[in-house]
């Protein structure tokens, strides 16, 4: 069973281990700067970003390289970019050298070999992550609610991101769900049109108050990943809520500023 790690509310963090065999680490720090749109190795912005987390990398015992995520769904959707990217040898795709990357994506896969300090920031939308307890890969995925939506086939980004870390059906019940620092059911209705393929597809357990659309991302995204062979008591999520946690930013909340959500397998 997953590890409930709590760092005092006035530091604006909490940290959270997930796995049994893998321990991978997830840390949320509150109401931040953005990230630079685009910087390289030595730009000024990165270089404020990385002073700025350091005593709490520390902390955390981080592993370089930091990965930045900006999640872009109307990018990604406008100029052709993939809304997925995978790290590491193991996929065949960018190795991360130096001491900052940015990344404009929906969803991260990390390969175990090529271990990478992920930062994803949001203000409502929860970060989810999926782990492979078995090969240590992992995927941090941007948790908007357009994503989540299921398709014709009832497939959403949750369900390419499990079929990255785990392809093989065998492989689901060593996989691992945690989400984080989102927006909850109470605090966000949705309207009909909204609220209609969640409910079509899932039925009225992923809702809060159904006749609101008082949909929660968390649930949609645990019963996206049980279809799909993971165990139920897999599948984790904290109280953090963006709009009622003080030290949260939340656009609902009228706090503007992201939330910094930093992933790292130990």
């Amino acid at each position: 069973m997953a590890t409930l790690l709590e760092l005092s509310a006035p530091d604006r963090f909490f940290k959270k281990s997930v796995g049994r065999t893998h321990r991978l680490m997830v840390a949320v720090h509150g109401a931040q700067q953005p990230l630079p749109s685009a910087f390289a190795e030595r730009d000024p912005g990165l270089q404020w970003a990385l002073r700025h987390q350091q005593k709490h990398l520390r902390t955390v015992g981080f592993k370089p390289p930091l990965v930045g995520v900006i999640p872009s769904t109307s990018l990604a959707a406008t100029t052709g970019k993939e809304p997925i990217v995978y790290l590491g040898g193991l996929h065949r795709s960018i190795h991360v050298l130096g001491k900052g990357t940015i990344l404009n994506t929906d969803v991260v896969v990390v390969d175990h070999e090529h271990p990478a300090t992920v930062v994803m920031q949001t203000r409502d939308c929860p970060v989810i992550v999926l782990l492979n307890d078995k090969s240590g890969d992992y995927a941090v995925v941007h948790g908007m609610r357009d994503l989540l939506a299921p398709d014709e086939r009832g497939q959403n980004m949750v369900s390419t991101a499990l079929d990255a870390v785990a392809p093989h059906v065998n492989e689901r019940p060593s996989v691992y769900l945690y989400a984080t620092a989102g927006v909850s059911a109470a605090a966000f209705p949705n309207y009909p049109e909204k609220a209609a393929p969640f409910l079509k597809h899932y039925g009225e357990p992923v809702f809060g108050d159904v006749a609101k659309g008082e949909l929660d991302l968390f649930l949609v995204a645990r019963e996206t990943v049980q279809r799909l062979g993971v165990p139920a008591d897999h599948c984790l999520r904290d109280t953090l809520c963006t709009v009622t946690t003080p030290w949260l930013g939340s656009l609902r909340g009228n706090k503007p500023r992201p939330n910094s959500v930093f992933v790292s397998l130990q």
